[in-house]
C-alpha cells in the first residue's frame, strides 16, 4: 500500500509560488496547471451553488462541493473538476470532464470523463452515477446502486475490498491489485445484477481471471491489465503576488452620489464609497491604468465602464471589495479589466462582471480571505481566490468566445438603465 503526503507550503510576504501536493510518495504521473489555466479556482475550499454553470476547468487545494444541477462544461479546452482533497458531488449535477480528488462522493451525477481518487482509504459509494469514461482508484471500489460506468475499473491500491452493488453495469474490465494469498484477502462481492460486459465479462485480479461471485478463478491466466497511463496525483501552484502589490494607498476618498457621474483617473486613493446619498444608480468611469484603494463599495445599482482602448484597467484594493447587487461592470475596448483584492472580495447578487476577479490573503488580522459571487451573477473572467470561493445559485462563468457579446449587452443595459432614470 502506498502512503500518501499532503503538504502545504506556507506563503510568505515575498514573492512566493506557493504548491500543494496531495500524491503519493512514489513518482507517479501528475496533473498539473498554471493558475491562468482555470476558469475557477480556490486555494482552500470551492463551494459552487444549484443551476450555476461553468465553461471550464475548476480546482480547489482543499474540498469541493457541487450542487444541485450545477454544471461544469467543456469549453473547448477543459471541463474538469480537480480538488486536493474531498469532492461533494450532489443532485443532478453535470461534469463534462474528469474528476480527480483524493476522496470523493458523489449521488445522482454525471461525470463524462475519468473519476480517479487517490486516497488509500475507503472509496465511497456511487449512487445513481453515470461515469464515461474509466474509474481509478488508490481504495476500496465500491459502486453503488444503479450506476453505470462506461470504461474499465482499476483498482489500483493493493489488497482493498470491491464492490459492485445492485443494477451496476461496467462496460469495460476490471482489474483488481491484490497482493495477499491464502486467507485473510480482501472481500470481492458482485451483486447477482450487476453486469461488467468487457471482453469476456472479465474480472481480473492480477492476471487472473474470476469467473464465480465467490472470487474463485479458472485454471486459465488471462491477458494482462493495461497499463493506466493518465494522471494518478494533482498539483496545483498559486499565483505569484507579493503584499507589496497591495501596499499603496493615498488620503484622498473618491465619492460618488445617487444617479452621479464620475471619472475617475488612474491613481493612488483611499477607499471608493458613496458620498451619504447611498450612490444608487451612479456610474464610475476609469480609463486604461491601475488604480489603488484600502477598500471599495460599491452601491446597489452602481456601475463601472472601463475604457480598455488604450491598455489595461487594473483595480487593486488592499482590503475589502463589496457590490451590494444588481451593478454592471462593463468592459469597452479590446484590453482586459483585472481586480486584485487582498482580503475579502464579494459580488453583490444580480450582477454582470466583465472582468477577472483575483483574491489574495493579505488580510493583517491573518482570517480566511473569501471570495464569494452573489445569486444570479455573471462573471465574464476567470475567478481566484487564495483561500475560498463561495459562487451562488445560477451563478454563470460563460466560456470565452461570449464575453464579446456579453460585454456589449452589458452596456446596453447599463444605457437603457440610465434613460430610465433620466426620465423618472
Amino acid at each position: 500500500m502506498q502512503m500518501l503526503a499532503c503538504k502545504r507550503k506556507v506563503v510568505a510576504t515575498a514573492v512566493v509560488v506557493a504548491v500543494f501536493v496531495c500524491a503519493p510518495i512514489a513518482s507517479a504521473a501528475e496533473v498539473s496547471y498554471t493558475p491562468d489555466e482555470y476558469k475557477v479556482f480556490a486555494g482552500s475550499d470551492l463551494t459552487i451553488g444549484a443551476d450555476s454553470q461553468i465553461w471550464g476547468r475548476a480546482g480547489a487545494g482543499l474540498d469541493a462541493l457541487v450542487y444541485a444541477s450545477a454544471m461544469i462544461i467543456y469549453d473547448g479546452t477543459a471541463g474538469d473538476l480537480l480538488v486536493n482533497d474531498d469532492v461533494d458531488i450532489r443532485y443532478n449535477v453535470r461534469i463534462t470532464g474528469r474528476v480527480m480528488a483524493f476522496n470523493t462522493n458523489v449521488s445522482d451525477a454525471t461525470i463524462d470523463g475519468i473519476l480517479t481518487a487517490d486516497a488509500p482509504a475507503p472509496f465511497p459509494q456511487l449512487e445513481y452515477v453515470s461515469i464515461g469514461g474509466r474509474i481509478d482508484s488508490w481504495g476500496e471500489v465500491d459502486i453503488g446502486v444503479a450506476s453505470t460506468v462506461g470504461g474499465s475499473i482499476f483498482q489500483k491500491g493493493s489488497d482493498r475490498d470491491v464492490y459492485l452493488r445492485e443494477n451496476v453495469t461496467v462496460a469495460g474490465v476490471m482489474h483488481i491489485n491484490n497482493t495477499q494469498t491464502g486467507g485473510g484477502k480482501p472481500w470481492f462481492n458482485v451483486h447477482s445484477t450487476a453486469t461488467v460486459s468487457g471482453p469476456g465479462g472479465s474480472i481480473y485480479e492480477g492476471e487472473w481471471k474470476i469467473t464465480k461471485l465467490d472470487g474463485t478463478f479458472t485454471s486459465g491466466v488471462g491477458p494482462p491489465p493495461p497499463s493506466a497511463t493518465e494522471p494518478d496525483t494533482y498539483a496545483f501552484s498559486l499565483r505569484d503576488e507579493s503584499e507589496a502589490a497591495f501596499d499603496e494607498t493615498g488620503v484622498t476618498d473618491v465619492l460618488y452620489g445617487d444617479g452621479e457621474t464620475v471619472v475617475v483617473s488612474p491613481g493612488t486613493y483611499r477607499d471608493l464609497d458613496d458620498d451619504g446619498t447611498g450612490g444608487e444608480g451612479a456610474t464610475l468611469r476609469l480609463s486604461a491604468g491601475t488604480y489603488y484603494f484600502r477598500d471599495i463599495s460599491l452601491a446597489s445599482t452602481a456601475n463601472i465602464i472601463a475604457d480598455t482602448s488604450a491598455g489595461d484597467v487594473i483595480i487593486i484594493a488592499f482590503s475589502d471589495l463589496t457590490t451590494l447587487g444588481s451593478n454592471i461592470l462593463s468592459r469597452v475596448g479590446q484590453g482586459n479589466v483585472v481586480i486584485r483584492v487582498g482580503d475579502d472580495l464579494t459580488i453583490g447578487a444580480n450582477s454582470t462582471i466583465d472582468a477577472d476577479l483575483l483574491a489574495y490573503s493579505y488580510d493583517v488580522y491573518g482570517e480566511t480571505s473569501i471570495l464569494t459571487i452573489g445569486n444570479d451573477t455573471w462573471v465574464l473572467g476567470m475567478v481566484y481566490s487564495e483561500d475560498d470561493v463561495v459562487i451562488g445559485d445560477r451563478v454563470v462563468i460563460p466560456e470565452p468566445g461570449t464575453l464579446m457579446l456579453l460585454g456589449v449587452g452589458a452596456v446596453c443595459m447599463l444605457l437603457k438603465r440610465r434613460r430610465r432614470r433620466g426620465r423618472a
